[in-house]
């Protein structure tokens, strides 16, 4: 009887303990169930129209459009250098002077044998004409008969030996004249002025190379001008961007010398030719310089639009969920907090309930498949398709296709939809 008893308590023991594993697992398989249902917190944005454009950065150096070199065209010595450097210069303005003593004497010189040719030409012209003259006589001597075959055959060689004479003369006369002129051009390389085509009504001295007193050769650099009133950006574009280089196209660009400030340039020229080494063209960009702000030499960095789209399809680029088979966006669905949203002028504390509200309300996403166009650092153009909302920005990795979400943002579930943000 003891060991029924004992046995009836043990099978009474194990029914106990089987109830309490089963409420346990029961428990467990509750809570997996609740947290697999429970809202995921994101933060969303608006899908907006507006504007966007894809640019490229590149980095350069500023050069001057129009510079050249002011340098000695004769041997001299630097007498006096009438500019220095930062002066302006204006078409026609003395730069330097070179000792002309040696110059001035050619000149002397070759005047001088100007006067002689000119002398030597009156000589041979009267000589011929005297020569012509006792040719006409031993011409009508002939005729009577007076004069034999031999004096009418000296007399015209004569006649035309001076008239040769005078050719040669006046051949001789104008050589000695162009040596004027030369002496003449000699003598006004010591006297160097500023010439220069081009629109630019004056020029910058941007570097001296010489000193007075330095002994200059043909060719020796003195001075450099450079106008400041435009300048240029240069810099190398890869194979990959360059079809999609244009003259014409804007361009913003960025000093360190001016943080903050961005200045305008457009593309002017664009190399038609690669090279072969880099596989990069050379791109030219033209700005302005009123203010003179800029100069030659300086780095800058190059942004250049590629393309542009108006009244675009716009997402934050945080949105953009890239996968294996493309890209997506997850979607708000249409119960979104836009119920809501406050009137204009209500009290601050109904907006807040508003929002609280709609923060703890759980919506649901779904996952959208995107076709995407132009892209910048914030933004990127939804091509297709044309959808409109609240998109996810932020706890996409949690999320599928049907989740529930909690806004954490809910301010902007009250924000107007198609109002663009500034960028």
């Amino acid at each position: 009887m003891s060991n029924n008893r004992w046995a009836l308590a043990g099978i009474a023991l194990i029914l106990a303990l089987s109830g309490c594993s089963k409420d346990s697992d029961d428990t467990k398989a509750g809570n997996k169930t609740s947290k697999a249902d429970k809202p995921v917190a994101v933060l969303v944005a608006p899908i907006v129209r507006g504007t966007i454009g894809d640019a490229r950065n590149f980095s350069g150096s500023l050069e001057a459009t129009n510079r050249f070199v002011v340098a000695s065209r004769i041997s001299a010595t630097l007498q006096k250098l009438h500019v220095d450097i930062g002066d302006t210069v204006t078409p026609g303005q003395l730069i330097a002077e070179l000792d002309d003593a040696e110059y001035q004497q050619q000149f002397n010189q070759s005047n001088a044998e100007l006067a002689v040719a000119h002398a030597s030409v009156a000589e041979a012209k009267a000589a011929a004409n005297v020569a012509k003259v006792e040719f006409k006589r031993a011409q009508s001597l002939r005729k009577q008969k007076i004069a034999s075959q031999s004096e009418w055959d000296q007399a015209r060689a004569e006649s035309l030996v001076k008239n040769a004479r005078v050719e040669v003369t006046v051949a001789q006369l104008a050589q000695r004249q162009a040596a004027l002129n030369a002496a003449k051009v000699r003598l006004g390389y010591s006297h160097i002025e500023a010439r220069w085509s081009g629109s630019d009504e004056s020029m910058v001295v941007g570097q001296r190379y010489a000193d007075e007193g330095d002994l200059l050769n043909t060719h020796s650099s003195i001075v450099s001008l450079v106008a400041l009133n435009s300048l240029k950006a240069v810099f190398q574009v890869t194979e990959k961007d360059y079809p999609r280089i244009a003259i014409g196209q804007p361009a913003k660009l960025a000093l360190e010398a001016y943080p903050g400030r961005l200045f305008n340039a457009q593309v002017a020229r664009v190399s038609p030719v690669l090279d072969p080494q880099s596989r990069q063209a050379t791109v030219e960009v033209k700005l302005e310089n009123p203010e003179g702000l800029l100069s030659p030499g300086m780095f800058v960095r190059i942004s250049v639009e590629l393309s542009h789209a108006s009244n675009a399809q716009l997402v934050p680029i945080e949105a953009l969920v890239n996968t294996e088979n493309g890209s997506g966006v997850y979607l708000l669905s249409d119960a979104t907090a836009r119920t809501d949203t406050p009137n204009a002028g209500t009290p601050d504390t109904g907006t807040r309930d508003t929002n609280t509200a709609a923060s703890q309300t759980p919506q649901t996403v779904q996952y959208i498949e995107v076709v995407t166009g132009i892209r910048n650092r914030r933004q990127v153009q939804i091509l297709q398709p044309n959808i409109s909302g609240l998109v996810v920005t932020l706890g996409q990795h949690l999320l599928k296709d049907g989740s529930a979400v909690h806004i954490q943002n809910p301010q902007l579930a009250t924000q107007p939809i198609n109002q663009a943000p500034s960028l």
